[in-house]
């Protein structure tokens, strides 16, 4: 199977978390996946808002992880993390949650009475 430029560019997900990266290399890295048409950009929680005021338009969505690298926060703090999230973001993408929590991380986060069935999530193993 051929894959076109656009269609492969559209399986990418840009991630943008080493914990050295400045503000600076966050938002070149949001230009890059603008100019590059990825699917989407994966960011460090504090700076979605500013990925989304830099992507805004672009068909670039972001996506911020939660509990990570490790996964070690209890599932309150994470479920409260993916609802800040949600509400800094103008769209709903999946947000990565690593494994490693005692229960249903994807139960406690999918809807709320707040805004429910607005959250998604989805467990990542990471093993490095």
């Amino acid at each position: 199977m051929q894959y076109t430029y656009e269609e492969l560019a559209k399986m990418i997900d840009h991630s943008l978390l080493h914990p050295t990266m400045t503000d600076a290399e966050l938002e070149a890295g949001c230009r890059l996946a603008a100019e590059y048409k990825v699917a989407s950009v994966c960011i460090k929680p504090y700076f979605v808002a500013r990925a989304v005021e830099l992507l805004h338009g672009s068909g670039v969505l972001v996506g911020a992880v939660i509990g990570f690298p490790h996964g070690n926060s209890c599932t309150e703090s994470k479920r409260y993390d993916s609802l800040w999230q949600a509400r800094t973001r103008e769209k709903t993408e999946p947000t990565s949650m690593d494994s490693g929590v005692s229960q249903n991380p994807v139960r406690s986060c999918s809807s709320t009475a707040e805004s429910p069935g607005r959250e998604q999530s989805f467990l990542k193993t990471c093993f490095h």
